[in-house]
C-alpha cells in the first residue's frame, strides 16, 4: 500500500495552500493510500522515522539549514503541485527527487522544453462535498474574488528595474498576450527575449516573467470590471501595492468593496453569488481554483476564453467564455442572464456536473499516482 506524507506550508496567502492541503490528502486516502498531513516539525521528523513512498506539497519543498532541499536530504520523492507559475521555484530544478505539477499547459511545455523534463500538467480541481452541501440564498448577483495590482503603475517603474532592451521585450510580451486567447505570456516572452529567455541570470528572468504575469492579470481584470455597468459587482480582495480596489471603484458607482477574506469564506460567498467573475490570463490552455471552486458552488462563471476550457466545457450552457476583443459584450450578457433565471439555474447546474465528473481532487490524485509516481517508479 502506497505511503504518502502531505506536507503542509509554513505560510499561505488566504489560506488556500493549506485547504488544498487538506483536500488532496483526503483524495489521497480515498484512493487507498496510507497518508499522513503534517505541520511544522512534523515534516521533518516523521518522514526521517518512517519514511513515505513520497512526499507532496503546494508550492515548493522543504529545505533544510543551508538551503539544501529536505528530499534531496533523505533521498525521496517530492511532488510539488505549483499554484504559481514554475519560473518562481527555480530552485527546485536541479533535484533529481522533485516533480513540478502546472496548472498550464503552454508553461509547462516551456518550462519542460527548458529548464525540467520533470515537469507535468495538472489542472487544479475541488472537493466533491463542496457540491453536496446544502442549498443557500444566492444574494450576489455578480463577484469577484481578486487581488488589486496597481498594473501601469509597475509597467512605469520597469524603466528603474530593468534595461531599455528588457523593457522593450517585456511590453511587447504583453501585448502579445492580451492581443489573442492562444499566446501564453511564457511563449511571448520566449519570443520576444529570444536569446536572453535561456541565458540571462535565472534571478533576473524570475523578476521578468513575475512582472509580466503581474501586469496582464491586474489589466485583465480591470478591463473586465470597466466592461460591466448594469449590475453591482462585489469585490471581495485585498492590494499588492498603495492603490486599492477601493480607491479604482470610485470611478465605478456599480462596484461594491469588500475586505479580503480567507478561502473558506470564499466559498461561502461563491455559494452566495449567482454569477462569478474569473480572470485567468496566465492560463492560455489550462485552468485554476476559482473556476471549479465557483462551478461546485453553484454559481455561472464568466472567465477567459481558452483552448483548455473549450475541450472540457460548453460555452453559454456551462459556463461564459470572454474574448478581450469582445469583452464590451459581456454588458449584456450578465444582463440578460441575471434576467433569465431557469437558464442561470440551468447552466450553474450543467457545470456543476461536469465539474464533479471530471475535476475533483480524487481525479488529480488518479493522475498524480498514473501520470507522475508510475513514471518515476
Amino acid at each position: 500500500m502506497l505511503k504518502v506524507d502531505i506536507l503542509l506550508p509554513d505560510t499561505s496567502a488566504y489560506d488556500v495552500l493549506h485547504h488544498f492541503s487538506q483536500k488532496i490528502f483526503e483524495a489521497f486516502q480515498r484512493a487507498g493510500c496510507v497518508c499522513r498531513l503534517l505541520e511544522g516539525s512534523q515534516r521533518f521528523l516523521l518522514p526521517l522515522e518512517s519514511p513515505p513512498d513520497f512526499t507532496l506539497g503546494f508550492n515548493g519543498a522543504l529545505k533544510i539549514e543551508g538551503g539544501s532541499l529536505f528530499c534531496d536530504y533523505i533521498g525521496l520523492r517530492h511532488v510539488a503541485c505549483l499554484v504559481d507559475s514554475p519560473f518562481r521555484f527555480m530552485d527546485l530544478i536541479s533535484s533529481p527527487n522533485v516533480a513540478l505539477t502546472c496548472d498550464d499547459e503552454y508553461c509547462c511545455e516551456s518550462f519542460k522544453t527548458n529548464f525540467f523534463k520533470n515537469t507535468f500538467f495538472m489542472p487544479h480541481a475541488v472537493e466533491k462535498e463542496l457540491a453536496t452541501e446544502k442549498e443557500v440564498a444566492k444574494i450576489y448577483d455578480v463577484v469577484m474574488l481578486a487581488t488589486f495590482v496597481d498594473c501601469e503603475h509597475r509597467r512605469e517603474e520597469w524603466k528603474e528595474k530593468f534595461p531599455i532592451d528588457i523593457c522593450r521585450s517585456m511590453q511587447e510580451a504583453v501585448e502579445l498576450t492580451l492581443g489573442d486567447e492562444q499566446t501564453s505570456y511564457i511563449f511571448a516572452l520566449e519570443q520576444t527575449l529570444g536569446g536572453h529567455f535561456k541565458n540571462i541570470d535565472l534571478n533576473l528572468l524570475q523578476s521578468i516573467i513575475s512582472e509580466v504575469e503581474l501586469y496582464i492579470k491586474g489589466r485583465d481584470k480591470l478591463d473586465l470590471l470597466q466592461s460591466i455597468s448594469d449590475c453591482p459587482v462585489h469585490i471581495f480582495g485585498d492590494s499588492l501595492d498603495c492603490k486599492n480596489w477601493a480607491e479604482f471603484s470610485q470611478s465605478y458607482p456599480n462596484i461594491v468593496v469588500h475586505p479580503g477574506v480567507t478561502f473558506l469564506e470564499a466559498l461561502e460567498i461563491m455559494k452566495r453569488t449567482k454569477i462569478l467573475l474569473n480572470t485567468s490570463i496566465k492560463n492560455k490552455r489550462g485552468a485554476h481554483e476559482r473556476f471549479f471552486s465557483g462551478a461546485a458552488a453553484g454559481a455561472v462563471v464568466v472567465t477567459n476564453d481558452n483552448a483548455y476550457m473549450r475541450e472540457h466545457f460548453v460555452d453559454g450552457k456551462e459556463l461564459i467564455l470572454y474574448r478581450r476583443s469582445d469583452v464590451n459584450d459581456l454588458n449584456l450578457q450578465i444582463h440578460d442572464l441575471l434576467n433569465d433565471e431557469p437558464r442561470r439555474i440551468e447552466m450553474s447546474k450543467q457545470a456543476r456536473i461536469k465539474v464533479l465528473a471530471h475535476h475533483t481532487w480524487d481525479h488529480r490524485v488518479a493522475q498524480l499516482l498514473a501520470d507522475i509516481i508510475d513514471s518515476q517508479a
